[in-house]
């Protein structure tokens, strides 16, 4: 299934915050990082604000 424009923005935000927070991502947590950027913007942004707070 193709990914919408959203989803691939929600990712990307993602994986910056992941990676600002000290925690890069493998290459085997991608199956985990698509389900999450496939949840409700306002639940993305809630992760990455929780991640932005471990800085």
């Amino acid at each position: 299934m193709p990914r919408s424009p959203r989803r691939d923005a929600r990712r990307l935000d993602l994986l910056a915050a992941l990676t600002a927070a000290g925690i890069p991502p493998r290459p085997e947590d991608r199956a985990a990082i698509d389900q999450l950027s496939a949840l409700p913007a306002e639940i993305n942004a809630t992760l990455r604000r929780w991640l932005h707070h471990t800085m």
